[in-house]
This record gives C-alpha cells, sequence and structure tokens, in this order.
C-alpha cells in the first residue's frame, strides 16, 4: 500500500503502523507548512519517508519535521529517511533521526538530502518508546529496537548526496555498523561539527569517486577503524579552527587503507589521530596520497605489500 501525501498539508500529524511499503512515499512531492512538526511513525516498515525519482520534500519547521510523540522530536523507523532518483530530495530542518537497524539518512541513485539544523542519528537503538495515548486511534503500539548494523548515513551512488551545514551527531550501536559510509561515487558534505560514536566503524568511503567531507571538524571515536578508504576514494577531515580528534578503543589500525591501484586521497587539517596500540595509518593495498597539516599522529604508519602511502606531514614528504 502506497499512501501519496500531497492533500496532507493541513494536518500535523500522520501515523503508519503496518504497511508494507514506506510510510510515507513521496511520488508527487510535500512542502510542510512553517513550524509544524510532520509526524511519521513507522515501526515495522522499510523506511518511515521514503523519496522516489518524482518526488521532492521541503521541511520547514524550526524544531525538526519528523515524528514527535513521547519525549523524542525526529524519525522513529526502520529505515529512517531514503531518497531514490536524480530528481528526488529532501531540504529543510531535521531534529533527530531513531532507527532499528537501517541507515539514518539513506541516498540513492543520484537522490539527495539537504539539512540546514543541528541533528543527532541514533543507528541501531536500544530503546523502547510507545505510541499509546498518543493519538485516540492509536493503542498499544510500540517500537522495541536491539542494536543493529546500519549506518547513520549511507550515500550511494554517482550523484547522491547529503549536505548538511549544522552539528551532526552519530550513534550507532552494532558492531558491524558504521557511521558514515560513501560507496559506488555517492557524495557526504558536512560542514558543521560531525560527532561519532560507533560500536562498529567511524566512516568509510569505498570505489574511486566516492567523497567524505567532514570540513566543520570532526570529533570521532569507534570500536574499529575511524576512518576505512578503499579503491581510489577519498576522504576530508578538518579546519584550522575546529581541532579534530580521532580515536579507537579496540582495532589495531585507526586509519585502514586497502583496494587496488587506484589513487585515493586522505586529507587531515588541525586533527589529533590517537591509537594507544597499533598503526595509526595502515595501508594494505592500492596507492594513497595523504596530507596531514597542523596535525598530530600518535601511532605507527605502515604498509603491506604492494601498497603505496605517499604522506606529506606538516610540510615533510614521506614516502612508504
Amino acid at each position: 500500500m502506497s499512501i501519496v501525501n500531497s492533500k496532507l498539508k493541513p494536518l500535523s500529524v500522520f501515523v503508519a503502523k503496518a504497511f508494507p511499503a514506506a510510510a510515507l512515499l513521496m511520488t508527487v512531492g510535500y512542502t510542510s507548512t512553517a513550524n509544524a512538526n510532520l509526524v511519521i511513525a513507522s515501526p515495522t516498515n522499510e523506511a518511515a519517508v521514503t523519496v522516489t525519482t518524482t518526488g521532492n520534500l521541503s521541511l520547514n519547521g524550526p524544531d525538526g519535521e519528523y515524528v514527535s510523540y513521547t519525549n523524542v522530536h525526529g524519525l522513529f523507523a526502520k529505515g529512517g529517511v531514503m531518497v531514490e532518483g536524480a530528481t528526488a530530495d529532501v531540504t529543510g530542518q531535521v531534529k533527530n533521526i531513531y532507527t532499528f537497524d537501517g541507515n539514518g539518512l539513506q541516498a540513492t541513485q543520484g537522490g539527495t538530502i539537504t539539512l540546514n539544523s543541528n541533528l543527532m542519528i541514533d543507528s541501531g537503538s536500544d530503546v523502547t518508546i510507545s505510541l499509546v495515548n498518543y493519538l485516540p486511534a492509536i493503542s498499544n503500539v510500540t517500537v522495541s529496537a536491539t542494536p543493529g548494523n546500519g549506518a547513520g548515513i549511507y550515500v550511494d551512488g554517482v550523484g547522491s548526496a547529503v549536505t548538511q551545514s549544522a552539528t551532526t551527531t552519530i550513534n550507532t550501536h552494532g558492531a558491524s555498523s558504521t557511521g558514515i559510509i560513501s560507496k559506488s561515487g555517492g557524495a557526504v558534505s558536512l560542514n558543521g561539527l560531525t560527532k561519532i560514536n560507533s560500536a562498529g566503524t567511524g566512516i568509510s568511503a569505498t570505489d574511486a569517486g566516492s567523497k567524505i567531507n567532514l570540513a566543520g571538524g570532526a570529533e570521532i571515536t569507534s570500536a574499529q577503524s575511524a576512518v576505512y578508504a578503499k579503491d581510489g576514494s577519498e576522504i576530508a577531515i578538518g579546519n584550522s579552527s575546529q581541532r579534530s580528534k580521532l580515536t579507537t578503543t579496540s582495532a589495531s589500525d585507526l586509519i585502514l587503507l586497502e583496494g587496488a591501484g587506484n589513487t585515493g586521497k586522505l586529507s587531515f587539517i588541525n586533527s589529533e589521530l590517537s591509537i594507544a596500540s597499533g598503526n595509526a595509518v595502515k595501508a594494505t593495498g592500492g596507492e594513497w596520497s595523504s596530507t596531514f597539516a597542523d596535525s598530530k599522529i600518535t601511532g605507527d604508519m605502515n604498509t603491506e605489500g604492494s601498497a603505496k602511502l605517499d604522506t606529506t606531514m606538516n610540510g615533510f614528504r614521506i614516502y612508504r
């Protein structure tokens, strides 16, 4: 069952209980009223909001546009917000996103998501939220989640992009989860401070043309590698005014570089990279160009096999 929301502008609350597809399927577009909260509760669906190739969603409320029930403001769903198609887009303000084991924000097939307010994403939340008594028509609806392995932000495909101008906070709870994923040429540009606490990997960029740019600076703590890059992807972190800090709680490699011979790029500005024991940077494959400006690294830098690592450290060039 699909729901087209083109006639829902007077409403501030929309709740779906058991539809097999998205709770809200944007096929003709929707622009919310100013200062309104669009409430979308999708306990069982793959995504609470799906924007298709001909749809768009514009969010104008100052306090976020998604689920606002109990003490939660944001979106709680299995798969978060999914955007598919070259002409699909989501723009505006979202406050909080909570997911089961899906991705908080997902852009694929050239879809774009552009946000401009502080955002918190909790992927694989181990929480229980009840909708009982929220609306007279709702009873005994409970959302329960166990730690999942989704990503906070997931971007896949050339032209697919997530852009954020304010602070982004991402918490993931599964051992195989990742804070941010960019693959197959997708792009993530976060211009506000990015805070990631991941039970898995911090950020991951794979495939040539895939890019993650945390220009607003980053604070990343992860159980696995804080940065994973593969096959000619590009990762840039930091600026001159905000000190970035990356650390891992249990991995042997803080930054892990893998893949084929395509030249990948790393860039760190005003950053601290720290690992108690092991490699701060390890390349096991491919050719990599890395630049560390005004940065401090605690840990080793190593290559394996045919991997090449061309590093410029605070103006000094090092080959490995």
